[in-house]
C-alpha cells in the first residue's frame, strides 16, 4: 500500500494545484516512481489511498495502469482524511485474499494472484510476492530509496514479528526506541523531552523511521484505534503485547516531502 492521501503542505506552492503524489522528479511523479519500484519486486497487488485532488489522482492512476499493464486499487478518503493508521485500517477490505486482480498483459488476460509484469526486474533471489502472501508492504509516497524489498521480506519471514519497520541512524527530533532485541519499546522527542515507553528496555537504541514497513495481515485483528490516527501511535499501542522489530537499512534514502529535498532528488534520481 502506498500512502498518497497527504495534503503536502510542506511542498507548497508545488501542491497548490495538485497532490503531493503527483509532484514530479525529472519528469516522473513520486507515485509512478514508487509503483514502478513495487512492480519490479513482483508486488502485483497495489493499494493507493487518495484524498487531496482525488480526480487528478484517479486520472494519474489510470495512466499508470495503462503504461505498466497493472491494476491498482484505490482506497478513497476524499471525504475524510484518516491519517496513516486510519487510512490503513480503512483499506482493510482491499487486502482480501479472495480479491483477484485482472491484468491485461497485451497477450492474454490473467485472473490470478501471481501476475506477469512486462518490466525489468532487479536481480533478487526471489521477488517480494513469492513468499509474502500473508504480509503487506507499506510505503509513504514521498519516500525514495534503494531499499531491497526482497531482503526486507526475508527478514520479516525469518523473525516473524507483527510488523518490521525500516529505520535509519539519522539526525532528527523524533525517534523510535528499540530494546536490546531490536523490539519496539517506545518513542521520544528529543526537542521536547517527551517519552513514551511501552515495554521493558535495558538498552535503548534510537532509530529514525523510514516510512517503509512490512506488516502481517493478522494486524487488522489487533487494531483497537478508530477514526483518524497515525501508524506510529498504532505501533506503540500494539508493541505493549506484540513484537514489532527494527530493520536497519542504511542505504540510499530521501524524504521528498519537503521543498529543499526536491532539487537533491533530481540529482540522485
Amino acid at each position: 500500500m502506498i500512502f498518497a492521501a497527504g495534503l503536502g503542505t510542506r511542498l507548497r506552492p508545488l501542491t497548490n494545484n495538485k497532490p503531493k503524489a503527483l509532484v514530479e522528479i525529472n519528469g516522473k511523479t513520486l507515485l509512478e516512481r514508487n509503483i514502478e519500484k513495487l512492480l519490479s519486486f513482483g508486488i502485483n497487488k497495489i493499494v493507493v489511498n487518495i484524498h487531496h485532488f482525488p480526480e487528478k489522482m484517479r486520472a494519474a492512476i489510470d495512466e499508470i495502469e495503462k503504461k505498466y499493464g497493472c491494476k491498482i486499487l484505490i482506497s478513497d478518503e476524499s471525504k475524510e482524511l484518516l491519517n496513516t493508521g486510519g487510512g490503513f485500517l480503512n483499506a482493510k477490505k482491499l487486502f482480501s485474499d479472495t480479491d483477484k486482480l485482472v491484468l491485461n498483459t497485451g497477450e492474454t488476460v490473467l485472473n490470478t494472484d501471481k501476475l506477469i509484469l512486462n518490466i525489468s526486474k532487479t536481480d533478487n533471489d526471489t521477488d517480494f510476492s513469492a513468499s509474502s502472501s500473508d504480509s503487506i508492504l507499506l510505503h509513504n509516497v514521498d519516500i525514495l530509496s534503494d531499499t531491497d524489498f526482497s531482503l526486507m521480506s526475508k527478514e520479516f519471514n525469518k523473525t516473524t514479528p507483527l510488523a518490521l519497520l525500516a529505520v535509519k541512524k539519522r539526525d532528527t527530533q523524533r525517534y523510535l526506541i528499540f530494546n536490546e532485541n531490536n523490539e519496539l519499546c517506545g518513542w521520544t522527542n528529543l526537542k521536547t523531552n517527551e517519552r513514551i515507553m511501552t515495554r521493558p528496555c535495558k538498552q535503548e537504541n534510537l532509530y529514525a523511521f523510514s516510512g517503509i514497513h512490512i506488516v502481517s495481515k493478522s494486524i487488522f485483528e489487533k487494531i483497537t484505534l478508530k477514526g483518524a490516527f497515525s501508524l506510529i501511535d498504532m505501533y506503540l499501542e500494539l508493541s505493549k503485547t506484540n513484537i514489532i522489530k527494527a530493520y536497519l537499512d542504511e542505504g540510499l534514502w530521501l524524504d521528498v516531502g519537503k521543498l529543499d529535498a526536491i532539487e537533491k532528488a533530481k540529482e540522485i534520481f
